[in-house]
């Protein structure tokens, strides 16, 4: 379902309460008050909900909002609220931290104790409402994570934010079985934003394995194209010894090193098969994989594929033709 919730066309003195009750229904019980002295207040809400993804974009004038003890105890509002900024600034205190986000920043707050948040001007958040159990279920000691400011210009916290911008696009052709799975990745990709930065939360044991799993493969899929990317480098950007790197990969098909380049090889075989590169060179496709020689990746291709670049570009050119063709002998 998406819909939308403005204070536009309202009386200028019926606005404020008009948007607390609204937000109130859709979001969170809490106490909120404009910024003294501020005119008219001006206030948007695009929501985009399907199943348990909630996701909303908030635009509107600065004001000052506080969830106390007394909200705690009528509602059921359980949920963690992933708050990202966009335009403006935010104050936000819990859990005895402040903190001040900035645009292209994420932070995390629970509903289930008290919080503030200060708008002090015009500002513009994405919100994304996670239900309180499934993230408790994800992260041991999630409250550890609240009030602390997660940068989205590097690493996983950008490709959460580049996931979610994606997401809101599509949330509304989503099936119910697809958007459960997404819900679940969703989460997965969360935490492993939050984990990166934050290390002193840890994952549920269970799930720990698998998890980091998951962090490794999102990490090293978003830098294949990186020529220097080699164990060291995740290393250091997951925040993982190398030891604890190569242990994960026991009983997986390959070791790190291997699966990296098997990742590369794939890559450049999906490209040199799709007719949209059909005249990239293949030098360029390679370095676009992050193989530095174009002889090393001759060689590695063969090896693997028993083919050359070449041949399977050209196998692949042949079967579209065939299909062509056969398509056009059924319709004689």
């Amino acid at each position: 379902m998406n819909c939308v919730i403005t204070t536009e066309g309202l009386q200028d003195d019926v606005r404020m309460d008009y948007w607390q009750h609204v937000v109130r229904e859709n979001f969170i019980h809490f106490d909120m008050r404009p910024i003294a002295g501020q005119p008219a207040f001006n206030g948007k809400i695009f929501q985009h909900t399907r199943n348990v993804i909630q996701l909303a974009e908030v635009i509107a004038d600065g004001h000052f909002v506080h969830r106390s003890m007394q909200h705690l105890s009528t509602g059921n509002d359980d949920f963690f609220l992933l708050l990202i900024q966009r335009h403006g600034t935010t104050q936000i205190e819990q859990d005895n931290r402040q903190v001040t986000m900035n645009p292209g920043d994420m932070v995390l707050c629970d509903s289930s104790r008290s919080y503030s948040m200060n708008m002090p001007g015009a500002f513009h958040h994405k919100v994304l409402m996670i239900p309180g159990r499934v993230m408790r279920h994800s992260l041991r000691n999630a409250r550890d994570y609240t009030a602390r400011v997660i940068p989205t210009s590097s690493g996983t916290g950008r490709l959460f934010s580049q996931f979610i911008n994606s997401l809101q696009g599509c949330v509304g052709e989503l099936d119910e079985l697809s958007s459960s799975s997404v819900a679940s990745a969703t989460v997965e990709l969360l935490c492993a934003a939050l984990v990166g930065v934050h290390e002193q939360v840890a994952v549920l044991p269970g799930n720990l394995k698998q998890f980091h799993l998951r962090r490794l493969r999102a990490y090293v899929h978003e830098h294949l194209a990186d020529q220097e990317l080699d164990v060291e480098r995740i290393s250091k950007a997951l925040s993982l010894s190398k030891r604890h790197l190569h242990a994960l990969c026991d009983g997986q098909p390959n070791t790190l090193s291997s699966w990296i380049w098997k990742e590369r090889l794939d890559a450049a075989r999906r490209s040199l098969s799709d007719p949209a590169n059909a005249q990239t060179p293949i030098t360029e496709i390679a370095l676009s994989v992050g193989f530095k020689s174009p002889a090393h990746f001759s060689r590695m291709f063969q090896s693997v594929f028993q083919m050359t670049p070449r041949d399977l570009r050209a196998q692949a050119f042949e079967q579209r033709q065939n299909q062509v063709e056969g398509k056009g002998d059924g319709q004689r």
